[in-house]
């Protein structure tokens, strides 16, 4: 699907729900001086365009007892590139899998509770066909903040709002 800029008004209205997905389309359309039905309707529009790929909760895995965040390397065969990061992206508790340009061109990250799960997926990912080498890192902290399309993306790819 080609993609096509946004219109400031959706601009406005994506700033709204990626600090607070759960927002009222009342509140934002308060705030934009502008009806709630034009506020629903836009979104539905941005979903449908596949601009919005979703509402997600944001967990902080280390309240629920994941103590890590591991970040997988893989070198794959490269015959196997493609068949290894799939099967690596449906693994339990792999949270983000992505195709680089590199040496190690998978790189995946998960959240484990124990060293002991650690090395469990570790064996598993190290004994797929066509996995030739892999490089592990465990990270001591991280921050997450949301998406701020303020400032994170280009004004002119969203319409030049």
């Amino acid at each position: 699907m080609a993609s096509t800029p946004l219109d400031p008004m959706d601009v406005k209205i994506l700033r709204f729900l990626s600090e607070d997905a759960r927002m009222p389309y009342s509140h934002i359309a308060r705030s934009l001086n502008i009806s709630d039905v034009a506020v629903k309707k836009r979104v539905e529009k941005l979903i449908q365009r596949g601009v919005i790929k979703g509402f997600r909760v944001a967990i902080d895995f280390r309240k629920i007892g994941y103590k890590y965040v591991v970040f997988f390397e893989i070198k794959p065969d490269p015959s196997y590139a493609n068949d290894v990061f799939a099967k690596i992206s449906r693994l339990p508790n792999v949270l983000e899998t992505y195709m680089l340009v590199g040496d190690y061109p998978i790189m995946a990250k998960a959240i484990l509770a124990t060293t002991e799960d650690i090395r469990n997926l570790s064996t598993v990912i190290g004994r797929m066909d066509g996995v030739l080498d892999m490089k592990t890192s465990i990270a001591l902290d991280y921050a997450e903040k949301p998406v701020d399309i303020s400032q994170k993306i280009s004004q002119r790819s969203l319409g030049g709002a």
